[in-house]
């Protein structure tokens, strides 16, 4: 996985999470509901995803924690494809 937590932004919009990620956001959705991608969280009326949220959900792919619940979807992490399951 080639996203490195230093480089991200202090907060992210769910459209600019899923475009890193290269996520439709009803994959981010859907995903969210599995509890399985970081959560938005509400700064005054816009909804972002906290880095420390995305650098969290970033360690639990590389420790493979959420493998069992993702079973063999493709997550693509910056340019490279992670097959997890």
């Amino acid at each position: 996985m080639s996203t490195n937590p230093d480089s991200l932004p202090r907060a992210s919009s769910i459209k600019s999470f899923c475009s890193r990620y290269e996520m439709h956001p009803s994959t981010y959705y859907r995903r969210l509901k599995r509890g399985l991608v970081p959560p938005p969280r509400k700064i005054g009326t816009a909804s972002r995803i906290l880095a420390e949220d995305e650098e969290a959900w970033l360690e639990h792919l590389r420790a493979g924690d959420l493998a069992e619940e993702v079973d063999t979807q493709r997550l693509v992490v910056g340019r490279s494809v992670a097959i997890v399951g």
